[in-house]
């Protein structure tokens, strides 16, 4: 098995382009984990929110919903009323209908009948004056003749003529006419009055556009499209309310994730630092520090196995104190108000 060998330059290429790698990944993982804790705190306020609006549009439907029933069954009831007061109206009106077309009737029937008695009258008259004739003719022929037969001829006519006269008679007293006359405006006296009939009638008209009227008042109310649509807002808040949870189980699973992804990219960062320091430590031998003459500082210096190659530098950090400036062969340390101890100060190679 061949073993490849990398000179401490290649190493230091190779440490350094590992360490990119692993920090660019880093940065990567961590805006994944601020945005998959962001999504969860999110979906958490997410159940509480779905939970308002399921019980919200739930209210919100239940009001539509029984106010439309409650608007229908008084509608119905109205309705009821209206048609109960509509037959009332109508029998009224078919009553004075009736009413004035029996005193109509009967009103044609007394002038038809005293037409009648009128005409009868004249036509006696004119047939009593044609009998009297009659009877003056036969006296004066009875008393020209003289022969037997020529007077029973004329007493046949007396005894014709007594008769017409006796009918005529009748006749000219109208006792029939009368009588009816009088049964017709006995018919009218009981015949029941127009006038009030029609004065119940508009009434009653008035009654049935006033029941008109609190029938399409009362219909003001959600509409069956409200109900619809209120119905439809609260199925959707109820599947959302049992969706939510499950996005939010997704959204904790994916922070989960998201962290370990996080955790093992600072693992990386970690193993590529412990290359490079390991990569540095061909090229620098020893850190030495002194305490300055002052004694609120220190001097660290880097003691090199190799000179640095050209494009790299050395870059400081120490765990406490601050730099004057953290790049170079050797900084100054500010040691100023620090307390006794041991304190550790890093030197790495990096790309200028």
């Amino acid at each position: 098995m061949a073993t490849v060998t990398r000179t401490p330059e290649e190493q230091l290429a190779l440490a350094l382009d590992r360490i990119d790698v692993a920090k660019a990944n880093l940065a990567q993982r961590r805006q994944e984990e601020l945005d998959a804790r962001a999504k969860a705190d999110q979906t958490r306020g997410l159940v509480a929110a779905a939970q308002r609006q399921w019980k919200n549009a739930e209210a919100r439907y239940r009001v539509l919903a029984e106010s439309a029933q409650l608007v229908g069954e008084n509608v119905a009831q109205l309705e009821a009323a209206y048609a109960l007061t509509k037959a009332t109206h109508d029998a009224a009106e078919a009553e004075a209908r009736h009413a004035e077309a029996l005193h109509t009737l009967l009103g044609e029937a007394l002038a038809a009948a005293e037409a009648a008695l009128g005409a009868n009258e004249a036509w006696v008259a004119e047939a009593s004056s044609v009998v009297a004739s009659i009877g003056t003719a036969t006296e004066a022929v009875a008393g020209a003749t003289t022969d037997q037969k020529g007077k029973r001829a004329a007493t046949s006519l007396r005894s014709q003529q007594t008769g017409l006269t006796k009918r005529l008679g009748e006749l000219g007293r109208g006792t029939e006419l009368k009588d009816a006359i009088d049964k017709i405006n006995k018919a009218l006296r009981r015949a029941p009055d127009p006038a009030p009939l029609r004065a119940e009638e508009e009434r009653l008209d008035a009654e049935l556009a006033a029941a008109r009227e609190t029938v399409n008042k009362a219909r003001v109310g959600p509409s069956p499209g409200d109900v619809d649509d209120a119905r439809e807002e609260f199925e959707a808040a109820e599947k959302a309310l049992v969706e939510v949870p499950e996005a939010q189980r997704r959204a904790e699973s994916d922070l989960r994730a998201a962290r370990e992804s996080l955790d093992q990219a600072k693992s990386d960062v970690e193993v590529a630092v412990g290359e490079l320091d390991v990569a540095t430590r061909q090229f620098v031998e020893r850190v030495d520090v002194t305490a300055s003459t002052t004694g609120d500082a220190a001097i660290a210096a880097a003691v090199l196995k190799r000179d640095i190659p050209p494009g790299y530098q050395l870059r400081w950090t120490v765990e406490a104190g601050s730099l004057k400036t953290d790049v170079g062969r050797q900084v100054s340390i500010d040691t100023a108000g620090l307390p006794p101890g041991a304190y550790d100060v890093t030197v790495r190679i990096e790309r200028i």
